[in-house]
C-alpha cells in the first residue's frame, strides 16, 4: 500500500480516499497478505473497557487479556436513560463517570481494581443534553462536560478521596458542543460545537467550529479564548500526547482537520484537511503518533500517522462491526471501537508500523455510544 503524505510545512490540502478506494485498499491487504493474521503484540496495558449504550441504558465492563488484548465481558451496570459520553479517570483509574442525555445528570462510579465492577457513588446535576466529558489529564482534579442542548460547559471539581463532584462553574460554548479535547498540560481545553442551530446564544457565525479555553489552575474556571472554523458537524477531537497538534473528525463534511498547537501558545492553527469518505465519526491518537478513525457509514477503521515533521499519512484500513462511533487506544499498541449499530465492541491490534489488524469482536448493550479505558 503507498502512503501519501501531506507535510505541515505546505498550504492547507486535501487528500481525498473515496469509498471505493477504501473498499480496493482492503481486499487486496486481505487478499494479499499485507495486514499480517498474527503479529506479536506487547503486553496489554489497559485492565478494564467499559462501554456505554444508548439504547439499552446501561454500562458493559470488560476485562482486557493482558496476552492478547481481546476482551471478555465481566459486568454490566443498568443505570437507565442515554448514556452518551464516559471517561474513566487517569489518576490510577480509581473512579468513572457517564453522562446521560436523558436525566441531564452525571453519574460517579467507584471502580473495583479485581473485577471492574462500578460501583454507584451517586449522581450530580450537568446542563441540558450532555453529549461529552473529560477530566484533566494531569492530577484529575478537574472534571468538564459539553453540554449541546443548553450550548454550555459545565465543570467540577474531582474529590480525590471519594471521587465525588463539586460543582464550580459554566460557561457558554458558544455552539452546540460535541466533544472535549483537554491539552495534556492540563491547561487549556478545546471544544468542537455545531452552530448551525437557531438558538441565539450559539452567536452569529453559522459555521461549525472549535472553541477554545484557559483552564485556571486554581479553581478549574475556564476562559474563552477564541474559535476556529472546523469542517461541516464536527463529533471528535484528540490532542497528541506531547500537546503540539489535534485532530478533528468533520462528520457530514467527510473530513479530518489537523491543527497545529504551537509551543507556549493555547491558540489551535488550522494545518492540513485530509478528505475521507465514510463519515469521520471519532477520532484517538496513540503515543506514536497514529490517529485511529472510525468511518460510520463504511464500517472501518482507518489509522493515520501524524507528525509535526512528515505530516500525514494513510497507514492502513481495517473492518470492525456496523457503524463504528467510538475508539479508545491503549498506549501498547490495541484499538477498542464501539460498533453502533451491530451492538458490538471490536479489538484491533496495531503492527510497530501502524497497520491495523482486527482481532476480534464481542456483544456489547444495544446501541454503544462510548468507550473508554481504565489502567
Amino acid at each position: 500500500m503507498r502512503r501519501t503524505a501531506t507535510p505541515f510545512a505546505r498550504p492547507p490540502a486535501s487528500i481525498l480516499f473515496s469509498t471505493f478506494s477504501i473498499l480496493v485498499l482492503l481486499v487486496s491487504a486481505l487478499n494479499t497478505g499485507a495486514l499480517p493474521r498474527d503479529v506479536h503484540k506487547p503486553a496489554a496495558k489497559g485492565r478494564f473497557v467499559y462501554v456505554a449504550n444508548t439504547r439499552s441504558g446501561d454500562i458493559s465492563t470488560f476485562r482486557v487479556d493482558p496476552d492478547s488484548g481481546q476482551l471478555s465481558q465481566s459486568g454490566t451496570f443498568h443505570m437507565g436513560g442515554q448514556p452518551t459520553s464516559l471517561t474513566v479517570d487517569p489518576s490510577g483509574g480509581q473512579f468513572a463517570y457517564a453522562v446521560d442525555a436523558q436525566t441531564n445528570n452525571i453519574w460517579m462510579f467507584r471502580l473495583n481494581p479485581g473485577n471492574g465492577k462500578l460501583d454507584s457513588i451517586g449522581t450530580v446535576p450537568a446542563g441540558f443534553q450532555p453529549s461529552a466529558v473529560a477530566i484533566d489529564p494531569i492530577a484529575g482534579r478537574f472534571l468538564m462536560v459539553a453540554n449541546e442542548g443548553s450550548g454550555t460547559v459545565s465543570t467540577f471539581r474531582i474529590n480525590r478521596g471519594n471521587g465525588t463532584l463539586s460543582p464550580l462553574s459554566s460557561i457558554s460554548a458558544r455552539s452546540r458542543p460535541t466533544a472535549i479535547g483537554i491539552h495534556p498540560s492540563g491547561r487549556y481545553a478545546y471544544v468542537t460545537g455545531m452552530n448551525s442551530g437557531t438558538a441565539p446564544f450559539f452567536g452569529a457565525s453559522e459555521s461549525d467550529v472549535v472553541s477554545m479555553f484557559r483552564i485556571s489552575s486554581g479553581n478549574g474556571e475556564l476562559t474563552y479564548l477564541g474559535s476556529v472554523p472546523a469542517g461541516n458537524e464536527p463529533t471528535a477531537i484528540a490532542v497528541s500526547r506531547e500537546g503540539n497538534y489535534a485532530v478533528v473528525t468533520n462528520r457530514s463534511s467527510d473530513t479530518l482537520t489537523v491543527f497545529i498547537i504551537p509551543d507556549e501558545v493555547p491558540l489551535l492553527v488550522p494545518t492540513v484537511t485530509v478528505s475521507l469518505a465514510g463519515s469521520p465519526s471519532s477520532v484517538a491518537v496513540a503515543p506514536s503518533g497514529l490517529a485511529v478513525v472510525t468511518n460510520e457509514a463504511s464500517s472501518v477503521v482507518s489509522v493515520f500517522h501524524i507528525s509535526s515533521t512528515s505530516g500525514v499519512s494513510l497507514v492502513g484500513i481495517a473492518p470492525v462491526g456496523t457503524s463504528p462511533v467510538a475508539v479508545a487506544v491503549d498506549p501498547t499498541g490495541y484499538a477498542y471501537v464501539a460498533n453502533q449499530d451491530s451492538n458490538s465492541v471490536t479489538t484491533i491490534a496495531l503492527t510497530p508500523t501502524g497497520s491495523p489488524i482486527p482481532v476480534g469482536s464481542v456483544p456489547a448493550g444495544e446501541a454503544p455510544q462510548a468507550i473508554a479505558i481504565a489502567y
